[in-house]
């Protein structure tokens, strides 16, 4: 099932954030994989106040790979543990990529897509996104060949597009 993984080469192109299981830390993200042999991956892990913990395992899944018949601690998710049946999350556009002045669709949710520009960057903090037109908008996508066929339609973005969907 597991046997002879390295999870280095599965998760190479893995996006930061993706969800795994640990079967000792529950729920951990992805952050990125490290350039050490012993310690190769290196996830987020969140305690039951909130507080972020940084955990790492080897490219095997192992906590600790100094031990004979180590059990493999850090799998795909609670209900499927088999790293051969996983298959790499496709990464979503990310809107803080948007620079003032870059072309965007943008849309009040399920609304027409209009054309407008980037005003101001785009802060985490803020939940309106910032674009030239006086419309409070909370969707935007780049215009460009894939996108500029919704303008003036009320249809779905490319999946790529759909930051807002997981």
């Amino acid at each position: 099932m597991n046997d002879n993984i390295n999870l280095c080469e599965i998760l190479k192109d893995c996006p930061r954030g993706t969800n795994f299981w640990s079967k000792i830390h529950g729920n951990v993200f992805f952050e990125e994989i490290l350039n050490d042999d012993k310690i190769a991956i290196k996830v987020v892990a969140y305690n039951k106040y909130g507080q972020r913990n940084t955990v790492c395992f080897s490219s095997k899944g192992y906590f600790d790979e100094r031990y004979d018949n180590a059990e493999v601690i850090l799998v795909p998710s609670k209900t499927q543990q088999d790293w051969s049946k996983w298959k790499c999350p496709k990464p979503k556009f990310d809107p803080k990529t948007l620079k003032p002045f870059d072309k965007v669709l943008a849309r009040i949710k399920y609304g027409m897509w209009y054309a407008d520009f980037i005003s101001l960057p785009i802060v985490e903090l803020n939940p309106v996104l910032c674009v030239m037109g006086d419309k409070d908008f909370d969707t935007i996508i780049p215009y460009n060949d894939d996108t500029k066929h919704l303008l003036g339609t009320t249809e779905e973005a490319p999946e790529y597009y759909r930051y807002w969907e997981d």
